[in-house]
């Protein structure tokens, strides 16, 4: 068993890369055997099991900035490409004025950044930059607006308990992701093997060998918040080769097959922010390639 503090999981937030640390504790066994039933056989299998847990963290996923809370809303700042949330009655509240008064169209751009309850303030009162004070900008135009003292509670990414108002944006609502699997750790790898070879083929110094290898490993995640977004299917890959060698003359010549049957699977994935769409990047399984080496050795 092995503790892993401070493990570096990069994420993308408002279109940049964000170093994320997190704690794992990792358990796991492989098991390699090897036999030789014949003089010209050889067997070999790899068996590996992995359990990699995240421990002790918490994480706000771009994906699902609200936790699929219902008194939440995420919101795209278009003009600065930072994303928020908001408590839902306080962006139906707006909504509600902006309809009342069209003059507010647009006005939702500026909750991310905090500048509605500035505006707001200045359009009521007159003034120019506001009271000073964001803080009090944002209490002001809650008043007004009928949301005095109503408030949303959340958790943060340090996993502690806040509390934001109406018009308060915040990143969004922390997952545990106490006990998710840590992405790219499937349970279970498996590989097997076999060659056979043809010593001194025709009595020459020539020897032919044939190997078989198959390869798979189960399920696993791309991302550590495990949604079935991240998601990865099992696997698996099978190659073959056929080597001919001179020891005495150095030279060989392999002909080979990787992905003998072709598989097309993905094999990781990464998620961009929910600035930028929510695109993937992902990662497949070469395609099936056949080929020939040459080698020379002195």
């Amino acid at each position: 068993m092995y503790d892993y503090e401070g493990y570096q999981i990069t994420q993308i937030i408002n279109r940049s890369s964000v170093n994320i640390n997190v704690d794992a504790e990792l358990q796991g066994i492989e098991l390699e055997g090897l036999w030789t039933p014949a003089d010209n056989w050889l067997l070999t299998a790899n068996l590996g099991l992995l359990n990699a847990e995240v421990i002790d963290t918490y994480g706000i996923d771009v994906l699902d900035r609200t936790n699929g809370r219902a008194d939440m809303v995420a919101l795209k700042n278009s003009s600065s490409y930072s994303n928020c949330v908001i408590s839902a009655q306080g962006y139906a509240t707006v909504l509600g004025a902006i309809q009342a008064n069209p003059a507010l169209t647009g006005a939702t751009l500026q909750l991310c950044t905090g500048a509605f309850g500035t505006s707001f303030y200045d359009a009521v009162n007159g003034t120019t930059g506001g009271s000073g004070s964001a803080a009090t900008d944002r209490a002001f135009t809650e008043a007004a607006l009928g949301l005095g003292g109503v408030t949303v509670t959340y958790t943060d990414s340090n996993g502690d308990t806040q509390t934001a108002t109406a018009l308060q944006a915040i990143e969004g609502d922390a997952k545990n992701l106490d006990g998710n699997s840590m992405p790219g750790a499937p349970e279970m790898t498996l590989n097997l093997a076999a060659e056979y070879t043809f010593q001194s083929l025709g009595n020459s110094d020539w020897d032919m060998t044939i190997r078989g290898d198959y390869y798979m490993q189960s399920d696993s995640y791309s991302r550590i918040w495990n949604t079935p977004r991240d998601e990865l299917e099992s696997w698996s890959n099978v190659n073959l080769s056929i080597l001919f060698n001179n020891e005495q003359s150095g030279w060989g010549v392999e002909v080979f097959a990787k992905n003998l049957t072709d598989e097309e699977v993905i094999t990781g994935t990464y998620l961009t922010d929910d600035s930028s769409g929510l695109f993937t990047n992902a990662f497949l399984t070469e395609p099936a390639l056949y080929g020939v080496t040459v080698k020379k050795s002195w």
